[in-house]
């Protein structure tokens, strides 16, 4: 199918759109440890890939310029909420170490040369390892800079490795809007000693538990979201009276609401879990927290947390709510890092984080807009050694 393509042509690999018979070699690009049958892999390239476009993801695989073999792949993500394109790197495990930061290294000129030129992104990040000197390097020679690091972000052979996110940013967009500046130039040391950190035992309450905890605190529990709360949070959502707090007001119908928690509760392993905050003196929900994007083979998870009405911010609720989270986290289910994330200008969420042990990762720019332009955002990471240690 290659033959006489005109774009993601490169000096030793070509990227073109998936095929059915690329089922036969999934493995090589197909960037899941899990394995699949070719069946499976037909089955998943037949649903999927339609999908994928329609949500403004393209999936293209890498092959040998010289006999079309698949040996990698890239996504990428033009995300329709967003101003930043997203773009996912594999290499086939089979490739070595040298061929595989080569490969890594073309696909992301090639995919760059695309976005930014006749796609005009104004901005595009990617996701690499901290060892993959060589891909690093070539990314900074395409005007890419680091943008923030997660310490043990991935695990690959048999260590962790850190994350280190990089980013690009339109010149032409620069010029009108001004360079914000690498962002990695904000990354801190760890947060050892946090103003908040998490009780070893919390304290007794006079309260009852709700239906169904899963762990709980004096005054909060976490439990399974029931589709009679769906009502409540669209409520809320429609009630809250600041534009601009968290990802401002949104009009989400309590039928979208529950069935979003019915499709997550079916994965196995999950890529999310979401807990229903409730106060366990009135039994109302108040808001809710989970993780989110959870790689359980590096056992990695973005954390959020929402309080859902103005009366339950402030009172240090939020934070007892996100400890009781780390603790089911770092404890029950056997994460090893946190991240997350808040946009530039939210001090309160920001200082919120660092009290309970979060430490500056870095920055990244242009991934989201408000009225009064776009938004960028502090990264914050925080490691289970840590928050076990300042526990204690």
């Amino acid at each position: 199918m290659s033959a006489g393509q005109t774009i993601f042509v490169g000096d030793s690999i070509v990227l073109r759109p998936p095929l059915l018979s690329d089922a036969a070699v999934a493995m090589s690009w197909r960037d899941d440890l899990w394995p699949v049958s070719q069946k499976q892999a037909e089955t998943w390239l037949e649903k999927d890939i339609p999908n994928s476009i329609q949500n403004g993801q393209w999936r293209l695989i890498a092959c040998r310029r010289e006999n079309d073999e698949p040996i990698g792949s890239a996504l990428i993500d033009e995300n329709v909420d967003a101003p930043c394109a997203l773009v996912r790197l594999f290499g086939s495990p089979m490739l070595a170490a040298g061929e595989r930061e080569r490969v890594l290294s073309e696909m992301l000129g090639l995919i760059v040369g695309w976005l930014g030129g006749e796609r005009g992104a104004m901005a595009i990040e990617t996701d690499l390892l901290d060892s993959d000197a060589a891909v690093l390097a070539n990314a900074e020679l395409l005007g890419m800079r680091r943008a923030y690091r997660l310490r043990n972000g991935f695990w690959r052979d048999g260590s962790y490795h850190d994350w280190v996110t990089m980013q690009w940013l339109n010149p032409a967009w620069m010029e009108w809007l001004g360079d914000p500046g690498p962002g990695i130039d904000l990354e801190g040391e760890p947060n050892l000693e946090p103003r908040s950190p998490a009780p070893l035992r919390w304290k007794d309450s006079p309260y009852p538990l709700p239906r169904n905890a899963v762990i709980a605190s004096e005054r909060l529990a976490l439990r399974p979201f029931e589709p009679s709360d769906s009502e409540n949070v669209a409520r809320s959502l429609l009630e809250e009276p600041d534009a601009d707090f968290g990802h401002a007001r949104l009009p989400i119908s309590p039928i979208a609401l529950s069935a979003w928690h019915a499709e997550a509760e079916q994965q196995t392993p999950p890529t999310e879990v979401e807990f229903a905050l409730v106060l366990r003196e009135t039994g109302e929900v108040i808001g809710d927290n989970g993780i989110y994007y959870i790689d359980w083979l590096s056992r990695t998870a973005e954390t959020g947390t929402w309080i859902y009405r103005p009366e339950h911010r402030g009172g240090g609720l939020g934070t007892e709510a996100k400890h009781l989270l780390l603790e089911w986290a770092f404890q029950r289910a056997g994460i090893n890092m946190v991240w997350s994330w808040v946009y530039v200008g939210n001090d309160r969420s920001a200082a919120a984080l660092r009290k309970q042990g979060y430490r500056n990762a870095g920055r990244i720019d242009w991934v989201g807009r408000s009225r009064t332009g776009l938004k960028s955002a502090w990264v914050f990471d925080l490691l289970a050694e840590e928050w076990r240690a300042a526990r204690s």
